[in-house]
C-alpha cells in the first residue's frame, strides 16, 4: 500500500489534462460510433483519430478551446471545450444526399498520424488483432518498417530491427516512458502482452529531446489499456498447435467520480519438446510466465491528472538439448532463464490556473493574457534479476533503474516551448564465466524544444539537450524535425539529429552465449554515436471515394562510434571494440495502402536497406541482415462484421552469412536464401465475444541446420547464433475473445 501512495505522491507525465469522447452519426436505428475522425484544436498541429469504437483521447492545448472534427462525407463540426470540460460526444451529420448509396465509415488499422511532425505510424487494437498477438515480439507480422527474427536456436529470444539496424538502436517507451533496456533488451518484447495493448506507434529517425537521447533508428511506444478507456471485463484465450497456451484478462473499475483503477492478468504456458529440424535441440524453449499490472488514474477535472501503477513479471525458460533432464551436465546441453522484474511508475500534470479573461476592449477585440504553463513529473523504478545457464556457463545479473523526468510546457509570444530535467540512473551487478563485474550509469541532463507552428501547414521543432555520464563526461544532442503540408492531401516531413547510448554487451548480446566462443573485450568501449537524417513523403488520394494512401521514406545513420561485435575474426573467438572506421545504413522504403472495394483492404510495402561496418579493418556488410523485404497483406470484412479474413505474405530477401571458415562443421553459404511466409486468420464476431483461427509460416519454410555441431555442444565448434530464418515450421491457432462493457 505504501508503494501505491508513493506512486501516487511521485507521479508522471501527462502534461495536460486529457479531453476524452466519442463521436457519432445519428441515423434511424439509434446512434452510431464513427471510426477514423479526424479531431484537432483549431490552428494548431495537435490532433489525433478516433480508434474503432469511435472514442478519441487529446492533449488539452494552452489558451485554444475550439475542437476541429471532420470525416470525409460528413459535414466538419466545431466544438467549445471550456476549462473545465474534459469529456465530448460529438454527433456528425452526413453531408451527402445520395439515393441507394450506403457510406461506410471505417478506419483502417494501421494508419499515419497526420497531424504529427515526425511521421508516426499507428498500429491499432484492431490490427493487432489481425494475427496471434500473444506479445510484443509477434506485433510487427503486418508491418513493414520493423523486422522480428530469433536470434538463436536455443533461447527463444527475438530482436527488433528497425532501419537496417538492432533494436537496441531504436528507443522502446510504454506510455512514453523510456522501457526495455539493459538486461531486459534480450527478452523484454516478451513481457508487454498483446491483449495488454491499446496501439503501437513507430516513428522512424531521431525522436524528441523531451524522451532522452538515445533514439538514434527510431522509436516505438507502446500505449497500455487505460481505466478510462478500457472494457469493463476482457479475456481472451489462445493455444496453437505445439500447446502453447496464453491466458489474458483484465477488469476495470470506477471507485469514485476522480479515480479508477486496472488490472491487467497474464499467463503463458508451453511445456512440449519439439525438434522439427531433427538435431536433438529444442526448437522452442519451455516457458512459463506470470505478469500483472494495476495501474490508477486519479482525474480532478481542473489542474490535476495522475497515471500510477506497478507491474510484476515472473518468467522461467528452459531448453537446449532433448530430454528429461532440466539441469545441464557433461553429457546433456541444457538452457535456463530465470527472470524476475518489478517496476513501478508515476505521471503527474499538473496546470497551472489560468488568468482570468481582460474583457476590455482592445482596438475592438478582446484581449486574453499570455497561455498558462504546465508540469509534468515522471518517475519509474525498475528492479530486473536474472539467472541463466548455457550448458556449464552460467551468466547472473541484477539491474537497479531510475529514471525521471520534469517538464514545464509554456507559451511565449504564440509559440510553445519545453523545457527540462531528467535523470537516468543505472545499476548492474553482474557475474558471468566466475568473472564478477559492476557498473553504474548516472546521467543527468537539461533539454530545451522550441515549437514554431505557421497555420497549420507548417511546423519546426528545434531540439537540444546537454547531458553528463558519470565516466564519459558531457555529451550534447541536437535535433531538427520539420512537418510541411503544400496541399491538403501531401505532406512532408524531414528529421536530422544525433543519438548516443551505452552499451551492455553481455545481455545485449545473450544469443552469443549459445556457443562454444570466448568472449574478448579488446579495449576500453565508449559510448556509442550516431547521427541520423531522413524524409518522408505522404500523399492521399481518393479515388471511387476511397482512400489511397502511398507512404515513400529515406533514412541514413552514420555511426561516429560504433561498439562491434565481431563473430568473423576468429570462428571459436567474439571480440568486441570500438569502432575504427565507417559504418552506416541507409534504408528507403514505399509503402501502398487502398480499400480496393467496400470493406476489403489492400497494403503493400517493400524496402531496401545497405548496412556495413568496418570489421577489423575491413568495411563489408552486417551479417544477418536482410537486404529487401516486402510486404502484401489483404484484409477484408463482410457487411455486418460478423466475418472478417486477413492473410499476409513477407517476402524476405538474403543476408549475408557471417564467415565461420575456421569452423570445420560450419560448411555455410555465403548469402542466406530469400524466402517467403505466409500467415492467415479468419476472425468469427458474435458480438461480446470472437472466436479467430489462423496459422503461421503456412508455407513450412524452415532454415536447415539452425544448430552448428549439435552432437558436441561442449566441443569448440558449437554455435547455436547463425539464425536468418525461421527454426520451426508451420503452426495453427485457436482462440477466444470475450468483451463486457
Amino acid at each position: 500500500m505504501r508503494f501505491l501512495i508513493l506512486a501516487l505522491f511521485l507521479s508522471n507525465l501527462l502534461m495536460a489534462q486529457n479531453v476524452t469522447g466519442i463521436v457519432y452519426e445519428l441515423t434511424d436505428d439509434g446512434r452510431i460510433p464513427l471510426p477514423g475522425v479526424n479531431v484537432y484544436w483549431e490552428g494548431t498541429q495537435t490532433g489525433t483519430t478516433t480508434d474503432t469504437d469511435g472514442k478519441f483521447s487529446i492533449d488539452k492545448v494552452e489558451n485554444v478551446y475550439n475542437l476541429i472534427v471532420s470525416y470525409i462525407s460528413y459535414e466538419p463540426d466545431t466544438v467549445f471545450i471550456g476549462d473545465e470540460s474534459n469529456h465530448a460526444e460529438i454527433f456528425l451529420s452526413n453531408n451527402r444526399e445520395l439515393d441507394e448509396i450506403t457510406i461506410f465509415a471505417r478506419v483502417t488499422s494501421l494508419t499515419y498520424k497526420d497531424f504529427e511532425v515526425q511521421p508516426v505510424q499507428e498500429i491499432t487494437r484492431h490490427e493487432l488483432q489481425k494475427a496471434a498477438c500473444c506479445n510484443l515480439s509477434e506485433s510487427f507480422e503486418t508491418n513493414a518498417s520493423v523486422d522480428v527474427s530469433y536470434s538463436d536456436a536455443v533461447t527463444g529470444a527475438k530482436q527488433i530491427k528497425m532501419l537496417g539496424l538492432a533494436g537496441k538502436y531504436s528507443q522502446i517507451m510504454t506510455e512514453n516512458i523510456p522501457n526495455l533496456r539493459g538486461l531486459a533488451s534480450a527478452f523484454g518484447i516478451y513481457y508487454i502482452p498483446g491483449p495488454w495493448m491499446q496501439s503501437i506507434q513507430i516513428s522512424k529517425g531521431t525522436a524528441s529531446v523531451r524522451n532522452g537521447f538515445e533514439s538514434i533508428t527510431g522509436q516505438i511506444n507502446i500505449e497500455f489499456k487505460k481505466p478510462v478507456m478500457s472494457e469493463k471485463f476482457y479475456a481472451d484465450v489462445y493455444s496453437n498447435s505445439m500447446l502453447k497456451t496464453d491466458v489474458n484478462s483484465n477488469t476495470y473499475y470506477q471507485l469514485n467520480d476522480n479515480l479508477s483503477t486496472l488490472l491487467l492478468v497474464h499467463g503463458e504456458y508451453f511445456d512440449k519438446q519439439l525438434d522439427e529440424s531433427y538435431d536433438g535441440f529444442q526448437d522452442h524453449p519451455n516457458v512459463k510466465q506470470f505478469n500483472v499490472i494495476n495501474r490508477w488514474r486519479y482525474e480532478d477535472f481542473e489542474n490535476w491528472h495522475i497515471d500510477a501503477g506497478v507491474n510484476i513479471l515472473s518468467e522461467e525458460r528452459t531448453g537446449g538439448q532433448m530430454g528429461n533432464n532440466t539441469l545441464p551436465s557433461s553429457s546433456i546441453y541444457r538452457t535456463g532463464i530465470n527472470s524476475s522484474r518489478f517496476q513501478l511508475w508515476s505521471k503527474t500534470g499538473y496546470i497551472f490556473d489560468q488568468t482570468e479573461d481582460d474583457h476590455t476592449e482592445h482596438e475592438g477585440e478582446e484581449h486574453k493574457e499570455e497561455a498558462p504553463m504546465s508540469l509534468g513529473f515522471i518517475n519509474m523504478f525498475t528492479l530486473h534479476g536474472q539467472e541463466s545457464r548455457f550448458g556449464l556457463r552460467e551468466y547472473n545479473a541484477d539491474e537497479f533503474e531510475y529514471y525521471t523526468n520534469l517538464i514545464l510546457d509554456y507559451s511565449l509570444f504564440g509559440h510553445k516551448i519545453s523545457s527540462g530535467v531528467s535523470m537516468s540512473y543505472n545499476k548492474y551487478d553482474q557475474t558471468f564465466s566466475n568473472s564478477e563485474s559492476y557498473r553504474e550509469d548516472i546521467i543527468p541532463g537539461i533539454f530545451t524544444e522550441y515549437t514554431f507552428s505557421h497555420e497549420q501547414n507548417f511546423t519546426a521543432i528545434f531540439g537540444a539537450r546537454a547531458d553528463h555520464h558519470n565516466r564519459e563526461g558531457w555529451f550534447y544532442t541536437p535535433r531538427l524535425h520539420l512537418r510541411y503540408a503544400p496541399a491538403d492531401n501531401t505532406i512532408l516531413r524531414f528529421s536530422a539529429g544525433k543519438g548516443y547510448r551505452t552499451a551492455n554487451i553481455i545481455s545485449e548480446n545473450i544469443s552469443l552465449l549459445s556457443t562454444s566462443r570466448n568472449f574478448f573485450i579488446d579495449e576500453s568501449l565508449k559510448m556509442e554515436d550516431a547521427f541520423n537524417i531522413g524524409f518522408n513523403i505522404t500523399q492521399y488520394f481518393l479515388p471511387f471515394d476511397r482512400q489511397l494512401s502511398i507512404s515513400l521514406d529515406f533514412y541514413r545513420t552514420e555511426f561516429n562510434n560504433k561498439i562491434i561485435v565481431d563473430i568473423e575474426k576468429n570462428a571459436s573467438e567474439v571480440h568486441f571494440y570500438n569502432l575504427s572506421g565507417e559504418s552506416f545504413a541507409n534504408n528507403a522504403q514505399i509503402e501502398i495502402a487502398y480499400e480496393v472495394l467496400p470493406r476489403f483492404d489492400v497494403r503493400t510495402a517493400f524496402r531496401y536497406t545497405d548496412a556495413k561496418s568496418t570489421y577489423s579493418g575491413k568495411l563489408i556488410e552486417d551479417p544477418l541482415n536482410k537486404k529487401m523485404k516486402g510486404l502484401l497483406s489483404f484484409s477484408y470484412y463482410t457487411p455486418d462484421d460478423s466475418w472478417q479474413f486477413d492473410l499476409t505474405a513477407q517476402f524476405n530477401g538474403k543476408s549475408r552469412i557471417p564467415d565461420l571458415s575456421g569452423n570445420p562443421e560450419a560448411n555455410l553459404a555465403d548469402y542466406s536464401p530469400a524466402h517467403t511466409l505466409l500467415l492467415a486468420q479468419i476472425t468469427k464476431n458474435f458480438g461480446s465475444y470472437e472466436i479467430y483461427v489462423g496459422g503461421e509460416n503456412l508455407t513450412d519454410f524452415k532454415q536447415a541446420n539452425p544448430v552448428i555441431a549439435p552432437d558436441d555442444p561442449y566441443g569448440p565448434n558449437f554455435d547455436a547464433s547463425v539464425i536468418w530464418g525461421p527454426v520451426s515450421g508451420r503452426s495453427f491457432y485457436l482462440g477466444a475473445r470475450y468483451t463486457f462493457n
